[in-house]
């Protein structure tokens, strides 16, 4: 399934009958997505700039789990640490900053 300007296609596929719904929009950008009921179990909204995203915070309240762009961008960073070190990256730590440094992200993941 992909998304095209017909919103119709992705509404339709996230309709509940999938346990995993993953948003590539950029900031700014909402569709309003059903996340209530069903079986929609996580939602990976990749955006970073701007978070928590509409589609997070109703992702939240309908009790979806939620996987945000930070997350993301800590597995990129961590790994890329692992490469330039040759050591296991301080994921703990560098996530612990990263709450630090956008405190919203506490708000919606947990």
């Amino acid at each position: 399934h992909y998304y095209s300007r017909k919103q119709g296609n992705l509404l339709q596929w996230l309709d509940g009958g999938e346990p995993l719904a993953i948003s590539t929009l950029p900031a700014g950008v909402h569709i309003p997505l059903p996340v209530q009921g069903g079986k929609l179990r996580v939602v990976f909204d990749v955006v970073y700039d701007g978070w928590p995203t509409p589609l997070a915070q109703a992702a939240k309240a309908a009790r979806v789990q939620v996987i945000g762009g930070f997350e993301l961008l800590l597995a990129q960073a961590a790994r890329q640490f692992q490469l330039f070190t040759g050591e296991p990256a301080p994921v703990k730590a560098m996530w612990q900053a990263l709450v630090q440094a956008v405190p919203a992200l506490g708000d919606v993941r947990r």
